[in-house]
Formats: structure tokens, C-alpha cells, sequence
């Protein structure tokens, strides 16, 4: 087996209690090819723990202004010279065998880009909540080929997936300069562009959720990001010829989260978040989207339905 060289992104602003945790998964790793970025988006409190400044595993700290997390992924990217790249969060974590794993399938089904199941990491209450790969669309491969419409139903999330650097570079693929859902249109594109994905069935990372500082706790000031990167991945996909074999799925994807940002907003976040939708998509395209999302829901409901008669 040949063993790729892999370079995991980790951005940080002012990193705080979960950063070692977050780093020393990475280091504690059971696979040895690795580079390790760590970049510094214009820190102006919190220590670099001891264990990011080491030399062990090849880490290296790069420093940007503050610049959000996007631009950050982004100046990762510019530096890495893995064969494939993945990222991760400052306050979540890998389980020891994610690189090796997500390698294996790599190399033997030849695949673009690589996704795992996760893992919900309630901070309050110190749990795990499983999140499973919707493997019941992809039997009986753990292996999918281009075009495939069921790609949408992989979470829009990069930190439990891996990408070969080359689709990247090739396709122009980069974060979205958002303050939240920078990871949509990049994931997207990337599932889109990519000639093969490989499923592995483990959850293999905690995402940590429940926290009072982070930017999820405040995400309904910025939920309206949502648009611009549904917007995004509607031209990608407009471009690319694609948007009539991707259509059902894509506006899935679309309502499903619409409707996760509209729950994170108070009020008057919910009011200026209807108007922004108004100035970014026709009343016709919004009409479709809800219309696709409310017969799912009822789809879903028929499944759930008929599982419990079984």
C-alpha cells in the first residue's frame, strides 16, 4: 500500500480550553505521512499550547491577520503539499485511526474525496450523538461515482472528509469568505467535481457543539450567509451543465438548510433573514425549494411509517 502524505488545516483565533485536546488528536494519530498546519488567524489572547509549538509530526504554525476562518482554511491551502487535505475545527477532535482510515479508502477504491460518519460532541453534557453516513442511498458500494444526485445528502461539513489536493487546485475549489456556512459551496463542489467518493462507515470525528462562545452560539446574526453560498452552488452547478441532474437533491439540500439557519435566529433575524432571501432568489426559486422540502418531509414521514408497520 502506498502511503499518501496528508495535510490537516487547523485555523485558530484566540484558542481556548479544547486547542490541545484538537491538536494533540492530530499528533496522536496511528498514521506518520502527515503535515500539520496550524494557523494563527490574528490571535490577540490565549496561549499556544506546548504541544502545537513541537516539532513532532511536522507541524508548522502559520500566521495571518485576522481574517476569519475561511481566508484562514484558505492560506492553509496555499501551503499544504499533502496529497490530500483535510481540516479541522480548534475545539473538536479526531478519533486516533481518522487518517489512516480515511487513506485506506483513498488509495484502494482511487477516490477524490473521502467521507466518515461523526460524531456530535455534546459539551454540556459530555455525550456523544451519533451521525451516521446515509449509507441507505449508497448500497451496496461504500463507493460512489460522478453524477450521482445523491451526493446533497453528505453533510455540508469538511471536517469529516478528505480531499485530494489536485481536485482542488485543478477545479479552483477555495472557502467561501463567510462567517458561517464558508464550508457549503466547497463541499459541494468538491462532491460535484470529483470523479470518485469512498464511504467509510466509522465515526471517526467529535464536532463539538453546546458551547457559549463559539461562532454556532451566535449563529443567527450571520444565518443569511446561507443564501449566498446556496447561490454559489447554484452557479457551479448552472456552469457545469448539472443543475437538471442535480436539481431535486440540490433544492433538498437547500430547504433542509434554510430551515436549520431560520431556527438559530431571534425575531428580527428571522425578519431580516426572510428579506435577504427576497433579494437573492425569484419567488419562483424559493416556491420550488419549499415545494421539494415539504414533499420530502412527507416522504420521510411514509418511511418512518412503513418501518414501524415492518
Amino acid at each position: 500500500m502506498d502511503f499518501p502524505k496528508v495535510s490537516v488545516i487547523v485555523p485558530f483565533y484566540n484558542p481556548g480550553p479544547f486547542f490541545e485536546e484538537c491538536v494533540s488528536s492530530i499528533v496522536s494519530q496511528d498514521y506518520d505521512n502527515l503535515e500539520i498546519l496550524l494557523i494563527n488567524d490574528g490571535s490577540t489572547t490565549g496561549p499556544i499550547p506546548d504541544v502545537a509549538l513541537s516539532n513532532e509530526k511536522n507541524i508548522r504554525l502559520l500566521e495571518q491577520p485576522h481574517l476569519g476562518v475561511a481566508a484562514a482554511r484558505n492560506f492553509g491551502l496555499l501551503h499544504a503539499t499533502g496529497d490530500y487535505v483535510c481540516f479541522l475545527d480548534s475545539d473538536d477532535f479526531f478519533e486516533k485511526k481518522f487518517i489512516s482510515e480515511l487513506v485506506r479508502s483513498a488509495v484502494e477504491y482511487k477516490s477524490d474525496v473521502v467521507v466518515c460518519g461523526f460524531y456530535y460532541y455534546n459539551q454540556i453534557k459530555r455525550i456523544d450523538e451519533k451521525r451516521k453516513l446515509p449509507l441507505d442511498l449508497f448500497k451496496p458500494s461504500l463507493l460512489v461515482e460522478n453524477p450521482n444526485p445523491d451526493i446533497f445528502a453528505f453533510s455540508p461539513n469538511v471536517w469529516n472528509k478528505m480531499f485530494r489536493r489536485v481536485l482542488l487546485k485543478e477545479n479552483q475549489i477555495v472557502f467561501q469568505e463567510l462567517k458561517t456556512c464558508n464550508d457549503f459551496a466547497f463541499t459541494y463542489q468538491s462532491l460535484v467535481c470529483a470523479k470518485r467518493i469512498s464511504l467509510v462507515n466509522h465515526l471517526l470525528v467529535h464536532y463539538r457543539i453546546c458551547q457559549k462562545n463559539n461562532i454556532s452560539s451566535h449563529r443567527g446574526v450571520y444565518a443569511r450567509n446561507i443564501f449566498y453560498a446556496l447561490k454559489l452552488v447554484q452557479r457551479i452547478l448552472i456552469e457545469k451543465n448539472l443543475l437538471e441532474v442535480y436539481c431535486y437533491t440540490f433544492k433538498l439540500r437547500a430547504f433542509r438548510s434554510i430551515v436549520h439557519e431560520f431556527k438559530t435566529c431571534d425575531f428580527f433575524q428571522k425578519c431580516y433573514f426572510l428579506l435577504s432571501a427576497a433579494k437573492l432568489f425569484s419567488f419562483k426559486d424559493l416556491l420550488s425549494i419549499f415545494t421539494v422540502g415539504f414533499y420530502g418531509i412527507i416522504k420521510d414521514m411514509k418511511r418512518k411509517l412503513q418501518n414501524e408497520v415492518l
